[in-house]
């Protein structure tokens, strides 16, 4: 399985602070999965989120 390595890196990196030692196997290239894109965010500050 082939995993795109800035993707990877990004989401794992995001994830270290809340991850759980014991899981860190997760983080894993040939175990890791993306995360489920979290809520929207705007592409400009002055720009509200439709909802």
């Amino acid at each position: 399985m082939w995993v795109e390595p800035f993707a990877h890196l990004r989401d794992v990196l995001a994830r270290i602070p809340e991850h759980l030692q014991s899981r860190i196997e997760e983080l894993l290239p040939n175990h890791w999965h993306a995360e489920t894109p979290r809520a929207p965010v705007a592409a400009h500050p002055a720009q509200p989120i439709d909802r």
